[in-house]
């Protein structure tokens, strides 16, 4: 009876601490991703890599910068819906590159969105998290 109580008593001591133990465990470091420019490829060694989009991050915190994950997509002239184009990773100081098709099925990219993924940063006890972000801009080729 006595382990039975004190079993219940841990228990609920652990329920109660709960949302007060993982509270405010992760610091959220605010980021941007920002279009830069695109432009034809003059020479490109495949008809679905003739385009590129260049772009850069910002962050409040340098460590935000190198090697985050870009997911870069692409709109056609009168498709619907985004289409895979490319997925890029920031150099040391936060620019990044993706390269994909100017055209599909005879359609020329007029849009592109750029989605900055989140990245956890620091040691275990320390952790913060760099925030995500999306940006969706006209390209003009």
């Amino acid at each position: 009876m006595r382990t039975t109580q004190l079993l219940g008593l841990f228990a609920a001591a652990l329920i109660a601490g709960a949302p007060a133990a993982f509270a405010g465990d992760t610091v959220k470091v605010p980021g941007a991703v920002h279009f830069d420019e695109s432009a034809a490829i003059t020479d490109p060694t495949s008809s679905d890599l003739d385009s590129m989009v260049v772009g850069h991050i910002t962050s409040t915190k340098s460590d935000c910068l190198p090697n985050r994950k870009v997911v870069v997509l692409g709109h056609y002239q009168t498709e619907s819906g985004f289409k895979p184009y490319d997925i890029a990773r920031s150099g040391q100081r936060g620019g990044f590159s993706g390269v994909g098709a100017g055209t599909h099925h005879g359609h020329l990219l007029d849009h592109v969105k750029l989605v900055l993924k989140p990245k956890a940063i620091g040691p275990r006890g320390n952790r913060k998290t760099c925030e995500g972000d999306a940006l969706t801009v006209a390209v003009l080729e």
